[in-house]
């Protein structure tokens, strides 16, 4: 049922079931779509990796400046 899918959620399993929400959440409290183009820029690489810790605190330095 991938209609019952919240964005970034990832789910395994049949019948599927959500797995890594913390991520998800994080994922959502960015509100990466509605960054400005330069915060898009600057944060690409971040965006990019698989450290959401990282990216996390690479956008609140980012707003901090």
């Amino acid at each position: 049922m991938t209609k019952d899918v919240t964005p970034y959620t990832i789910v395994a399993g049949n019948p599927a079931v959500p797995v890594a929400g913390e991520i998800t959440e994080s994922l959502l409290a960015l509100d990466v779509y509605n960054w400005p183009q330069a915060k898009f820029d600057a944060l690409q690489p971040f965006l990019c990796a698989s450290d959401m810790e990282t990216l996390i605190k690479a956008s609140a330095e980012y707003e901090a400046n």
